[in-house]
Parts: structure tokens; sequence; C-alpha cells
């Protein structure tokens, strides 16, 4: 991942792996409800405004519009957690820093091990870890993280 001054710094992380595994999810195509829902004191009529003022969507009003609809119905006992089962390591996260004097030697495979080394992100000079982070269970050592979910969610844009 490149940041901060994209032509010279990369952020890289290593001994990246994990799973994500979501267990009965159900997605839907529905139309937003017409009427306001019970959690009408979130409503914001400035949502689909752009910054000078004018609607994104006809009327500023998405009551009506396409969604789609997740739904989460399995049958769950109390601390039954198994909706959505996750582990992620990255062993370490450090900053590595480009050439940027570097260009790729061969136009036609721009991606030749020769050739990347001179743009940082697979450069080894780094003594030490930026950062490091693992999300996962307490139960074990490599336990995935456990989510319950119960209900329903809607998801619009445009």
């Amino acid at each position: 991942m490149e940041f901060v001054d994209k032509e010279r710094n990369w952020l890289v992380m290593k001994e990246f792996y994990g799973y994500l595994n979501l267990v009965d999810i159900r997605l839907e195509g529905v139309k937003l409800p017409s009427s306001s829902t019970a959690h009408s004191s979130y409503y914001d009529p400035d949502r689909f405004k752009r910054e000078d003022g004018t609607c994104m969507i006809a009327g500023c009003d998405p009551r009506g519009l396409a969604a789609i609809e997740m739904t989460y119905t399995s049958a769950k006992g109390t601390g039954e957690y198994g909706d959505m089962l996750t582990f992620l390591n990255v062993g370490r996260m450090a900053v590595e820093v480009n050439d940027p004097g570097a260009t790729y030697s061969d136009a036609s495979n721009p991606h030749t091990p020769d050739d990347i080394a001179d743009f940082g992100f697979m450069q080894e000079q780094n003594q030490g870890v930026a950062n490091a982070f693992r999300i996962s269970d307490s139960a074990g050592p490599n336990a995935n993280m456990q989510v319950r979910f119960d209900g329903r969610a809607l998801i619009y844009g445009f």
C-alpha cells in the first residue's frame, strides 16, 4: 500500500494471511420502505445533497429505491456466535522507501523481480517492525473470532 508520499513510501504487510467465513447470510433485492422507519430520529434531509445543495437522487428522498437486504435467520441459542468466523494475521508491517530514479527496464514484462526491487515494496532494508496485528479469539493460539448477527440490514446507494 502506498501512502503519504506515494512516489517514495510504501506500507508493506508481510506474513499476511487469514480467512472470512459468513454462515447463513441471505442477500435479496428489495425496495426501501415507502414510509419512515421506527428510527426516524436518524432521518437526515441533507444526506443525499451535494456540497452545492443540489439533490443526487429525486427529491433527496431514498424511499422506494432498490436495496440489498441482508438477513441472518439461523436459529441460535444463548451464547452462540457462529454467524461470522474470521482470522487475520499480519506478522509485520513496515515502511519501505522507493528509489525515485528507478524505472522499469522491460516494458513488455514490468513485474520481473529484478525490476520490482528498485521500487521499494520488495526491499528488506528495515530493522524492526512498524506494526503487527492479529484478529482472533483468546480461546486458543489460532482460534477464529466469532460474531453473532440477528435481524436484517438494508444496504442502498447509487
